[in-house]
């Protein structure tokens, strides 16, 4: 008997409801997109998932992720308890600086830009 060395993609254990499913469809169509619910329901991972899609199929090259603070961005947006663009984009990312901010350099499909550049900045001044 022949054994084939079978390479398997790690994947995420994704499962959205049918409600999650409808916002995430929905944000591709719409500027402003608001979720509201319990702690914990899945309401930053629907919109960093809906980020990853439009990432996918933007012509656009540097785009912005903004928190509170820069850190709190990257945990937010890019790691997101390991659902986060880091892991939706894994073995297609890498974390760097882009003239002296942090980003996440992702690579693209052959399109216009092979690269895409996410920028994470803090959202505003603290008083």
């Amino acid at each position: 008997m022949v054994v084939k060395n079978i390479r398997r993609k790690k994947t995420i254990n994704f499962q959205f409801g049918d409600k999650h499913k409808e916002y995430i469809k929905r944000c591709e169509n719409n500027t402003y997109n608001i979720a509201e619910g319990a702690v914990r329901a899945g309401k930053t991972v629907d919109n960093v998932y809906a980020f990853a899609h439009e990432l996918k199929t933007t012509p656009d090259k540097i785009h912005l992720a903004t928190g509170s603070t820069s850190a709190n961005a990257k945990l937010n947006i890019g790691d997101a308890n390991g659902y986060g663009l880091e892991y939706i984009f894994r073995g297609q990312s890498h974390w760097g600086k882009y003239k002296g901010n942090e980003c996440l350099y992702i690579k693209g499909p052959d399109t216009k830009y092979k690269q895409k550049i996410v920028i994470f900045a803090r959202s505003s001044k603290r008083r």
